[in-house]
């Protein structure tokens, strides 16, 4: 993606006012977009891609190449603003082995290019070659994502497992991974299908699709969480007492004691850590198996997300794409694990 630039006309103090913006808002900006990370969103769009055409065998033109490079920028943008948000809620220090952007620039400018980070790839978007159907399917498409997102992190942000009853928890925490990544998932793969133009029946079986599959891929993420020692965000969301799959797979594959002694050792970590306490977590993790369970619990979710393509694939007979989505996805979910 280009730096971002100012796009200013009319006003009489145009350098300082460019100088100030620039300082406080599009160096820290240009600063993350700067940085690697996964792109797991760029080959999902592809992917939507793949699975939205009709024929089935043509693979991107030129300027198709280009529209599905521009739109997995938007939906990287959009993510990576997410995490500048998440890092202030959560009072997280660090991201991607630097410290974290409210820790560089206080937390007022780091939430004011977090938002920044929402808003203004929808206005790039506007430069894109695309009909004006696709424009109102693309904006639609991210609003609906960015309200859903919304309501998830309202779960996430208001609620502690160790204040709700237990049987409230498989579902509270599947919906915030459903309104968060899953939703953000099903946007990334309709704009791949909304470049492929398919059909509305194909583009919503393929939003439940991406849906399902991004509940997966966090899924994957959050028990990698489980195996970060030593990393400063190790058992972070345990820490926070936040929704995350660990209760979901908690909750399906232990005893009602087991689930209970996890949910006390948790509640005592605090959000620094206590060492003692994580060494007994570490134990309980071991002696209930619980990495390769939640594992296996994980895959079995992302299974069901393949078996929305196999029904599709009966009835309309996916060649080409549907062999090289089941690679495509393979590589993601290994990324995430």
């Amino acid at each position: 993606m280009d730096n971002v630039q100012t796009d200013f006309h009319t006003d009489i103090n145009i350098n300082k006012v460019n100088r100030v913006v620039d300082r406080n808002l599009l160096s820290p900006v240009n600063e993350l977009l700067k940085k690697p990370g996964k792109r797991i969103r760029e080959q999902i769009v592809r992917l939507g891609f793949l699975l939205g055409r009709e024929d089935r065998e043509i693979e991107p033109n030129e300027s198709q190449e280009k529209l599905i490079g521009a739109l997995s920028e938007v939906v990287e943008s959009i993510h990576l603003g997410s995490l500048v948000v998440d890092d202030i809620q959560d009072q997280s220090q660090s991201r991607r082995g630097e410290p974290s952007l409210h820790r560089k620039v206080g937390e007022p400018l780091a939430i004011n290019s977090g938002n920044f980070l929402y808003f203004w790839p929808m206005k790039w978007v506007e430069g894109l070659k695309l009909s004006e159907r696709q424009h109102l399917e693309i904006y639609r498409s991210y609003f609906n994502m960015m309200t859903y997102s919304h309501m998830g992190q309202a779960i996430d942000l208001g609620t502690r497992i160790d204040q709700i009853e237990s049987y409230d928890v498989p579902s509270l925490c599947l919906k915030s991974l459903e309104l968060k990544t899953g939703e953000l998932m099903a946007m990334a793969i309709e704009f791949g299908a909304i470049v492929a133009e398919a059909s509305e029946e194909r583009k919503t079986f393929l939003r439940e699709f991406g849906k399902k599959f991004g509940v997966a891929l966090q899924c994957y993420d959050d028990i990698g969480n489980l195996l970060k020692k030593g990393e400063e965000k190790y058992l972070e969301d345990l820490a926070l007492s936040r929704p995350s799959f660990v209760w979901i797979a908690a909750s399906n594959l232990c005893s009602a004691s087991q689930y209970a002694k996890l949910r006390r050792l948790t509640s005592q970590l605090g959000i620094d850590k206590k060492s003692s306490t994580i060494q007994e977590i570490e134990n309980w993790f071991e002696r209930n198996n619980f990495i390769s369970s939640a594992t296996k619990e994980a895959d079995e979710i992302c299974a069901d997300a393949f078996r929305i393509l196999e029904k599709k694939a009966r009835a309309s007979i996916f060649t080409k794409s549907h062999s090289t989505a089941q690679s495509l996805c393979e590589r993601i979910k290994n990324a995430y694990r």
